[in-house]
Order: C-alpha cells, then sequence, then structure tokens
C-alpha cells in the first residue's frame, strides 16, 4: 500500500526491449472533500463510480454540471445509477448517448428513484448533465459505469484517472504480457481530493 499526502499520485511505468512478462494490475481509493460540481468533469477510466460531488451533504443550488464518460477505445457504456434524490419538477438529470447535450436524450430524472434501468450507450461517449434551480436542496445521486472494449492496446503517454476509486492496469489486459520499450504514466488526480492510497494486485 502506498499513500500520498496530496490529493494526486503517479505511477510511472517502463520496460525494455528484451523480455515482457504478465503486468500488473492495481486499484486505488480517495479521500474525497466536500465540493460542489461545477463545468465539465471528464472520466477515463474503463469501470468508475460517481456522484454529485457533495459528499453525504446536500447539492448546491443553481448547479449546471456535467460528467463525460469516454474512456479510450470503448464501444459502449452502460451507467446504472444507484440511488437519485432530487426535486421533482426543479431539478433534472439527463442522460445523452454522445458527448453533448445535443446528443440524443437516453433518459430524464427527477424527484425520487432507486430502481432505475441501466442505460446503454451507442458508442465510447455518454454525457450525464446535472442541473437544479435556485430553490429545494437534496441529497443528487451517485452512479457507476462500465465499459466494452474495442480491443486491448498497449500502455502509452499519460493517463489521467479522475474516478474517487478504480482498478487499472499496464494496458495489455489479463490475458497478454505488456510491450516491450513502454514509457508510460497514470496520472490519479479525482476532483477534490486530499489522498489517494494506491495497492497493486
Amino acid at each position: 500500500t502506498i499513500s500520498s499526502s496530496a490529493g494526486k499520485m503517479l505511477i510511472h511505468f517502463t520496460s525494455d526491449a528484451n523480455v515482457n512478462m504478465d503486468g500488473w494490475s492495481a486499484d486505488y481509493v480517495s479521500t474525497i472533500n466536500s465540493q460542489a460540481c461545477s463545468g465539465v468533469t471528464t472520466l477515463t477510466n474503463a469501470n468508475g463510480v460517481f456522484d454529485d460531488g457533495s459528499a453525504g451533504a446536500n447539492y448546491d443550488n443553481n448547479s449546471d454540471c456535467k460528467w463525460l464518460i469516454a474512456p479510450a477505445n470503448t464501444s459502449d457504456i452502460t451507467l446504472d445509477f444507484s440511488w437519485i434524490e432530487v426535486e421533482n419538477n426543479y431539478d433534472w438529470v439527463y442522460v445523452y448517448d454522445g458527448n453533448s447535450t445535443s446528443a440524443p436524450l437516453l433518459a430524464a430524472y427527477t424527484g425520487n428513484h432507486t430502481n432505475t434501468s441501466p442505460l446503454t450507450s451507442t458508442g465510447g461517449e455518454m454525457l450525464v448533465h446535472f442541473v437544479t434551480d435556485n430553490i429545494v436542496e437534496m441529497q443528487g445521486f451517485s452512479a457507476s459505469y462500465t465499459t466494452t472494449f474495442n480491443q486491448v492496446t498497449a500502455c502509452m503517454g499519460t493517463t489521467v484517472l479522475t474516478d474517487p476509486f478504480a482498478t487499472f492496469d499496464d494496458g495489455s489486459g489479463q490475458t497478454q504480457n505488456y510491450q516491450n520499450n513502454a514509457d508510460c504514466k497514470w496520472l490519479i488526480e479525482p476532483a477534490g481530493a486530499s489522498s489517494v492510497t494506491l495497492n497493486f494486485n
């Protein structure tokens, strides 16, 4: 177990030109400070969990926040809400089949929901849009997502991981060896995190 003293951590993996092996897998958890959501948060992990950002408190009035789920090499995304608790007919959670609010609308939720059906995109991007009015504040929502990959690819460059917790690996998957001459980095940087704890599996 490795823990950071701040809200981010960098993992750097290199390999030589000769031998390649099974590789590695790791998971991390972060400590998130309560903060209001804002702007667009891009989620690039293959699987993840996210919420409205209120961390157990009520969400803020006049929220207008988006989460773009867009992992690389993904053929589709399945989103499942654990629960939704927003002011009925005034605060909304919209889900779009694409990367903008002009993409086809998959669902629109208002009020309280605990048993929503999973939503699946037709492509590799999905947008969640959360909008509230200026009066009543409630708990918000919590959601998880999974993806289907087109193919296994070698790691390259720097991958930024923004989910509060996730599992990731060297890019080779569980059935292949990592590539020769790999030089890859993963920056774990969840919004509002005060620490990150990493475990290699």
